[in-house]
């Protein structure tokens, strides 16, 4: 999704919130059935919150979804966002991913 907003000459390969709850949903339901697994959803976020970004709309809508499959599909849903903006905090961003988006961990 984020390439609507960072790489537009890539714009045709980006992923829109319906595009990702669909795939989402197919990929848990295969789970579910292949393994009867316990599930465990991190919440998606980006390194260093800005309410100015303008992903920030379309975050959100990606973490409802993934609430909203912890829920339907008896996941543990798992935010990682607030313990990253510690470490961030103590150490620079750019340790962490060089575009705050994918990280190398």
């Amino acid at each position: 999704m984020w390439r609507q907003y960072v790489e537009p000459e890539r714009l045709p390969e980006a992923v829109y919130p319906e595009e990702y709850e669909l795939t989402y949903r197919l990929l848990l339901s295969q789970a579910k059935e292949q393994w009867s697994c316990q599930l465990i959803l991190i919440k998606p976020f980006i390194f260093r919150f800005d309410i100015a970004n303008p992903i920030q709309p379309c975050l959100r809508s990606c973490t409802e979804v993934v609430h909203a499959f912890a829920g339907q599909f008896d996941a543990v849903p798992v935010t990682l966002e607030n313990r990253i903006e510690q470490l961030i905090n103590e150490v620079p961003g750019e340790i962490w991913s060089a575009d705050l988006i994918h990280h190398y961990i």
